[in-house]
């Protein structure tokens, strides 16, 4: 008798089964070992592989692969190759997104903490003593 985690690992495709490999991409070269720290990376950063759904797989490669590609503009562009880059500018914004997407990395610190620590800084720490003795 064959159990349903082993009948739906076999109704899978290939690649939803090793997200890690891709067509037309060595996992032996520098490009593939980066794809493939990147997808563990934020699968860890899920909860691991147990808790990641085939359909936040896919959403993970995505966003790996926007990444990776938003990398390799921007080094091409750093070696001098004329690139738009305007291009650029979209396709690291697209590969941002797709990442915040998945609900990792740093949480935003909430406004009114932004707010009371940049008033420090501009006037200087609040004294309340100061002022009930003036009154």
């Amino acid at each position: 008798m064959t159990t349903l985690a082993a009948t739906m690992s076999k109704a899978r495709s290939r690649l939803t089964n090793k997200p890690t490999r891709l067509i037309g991409i060595d996992n032996r070269s520098s490009a593939g070992r980066r794809r493939r720290d990147l997808i563990r990376s934020h699968v860890d950063a899920l909860g691991g592989p147990d808790k990641v759904s085939p359909a936040v797989m896919l959403s993970v490669t995505r966003a790996v692969d926007l990444t990776m590609i938003a990398e390799q503009l921007r080094a091409a562009a750093l070696r001098g190759v004329a690139i738009d880059m305007g291009d650029l500018v979209r396709l690291e914004g697209a590969a941002d997104r797709a990442v915040r997407r998945l609900g990792i990395g740093a949480q935003p610190k909430p406004a009114t903490d932004l707010l009371h620590e940049h008033l420090s800084a501009k006037y200087g720490a609040r004294d309340d003593e100061a002022e009930d003795t003036d009154a």
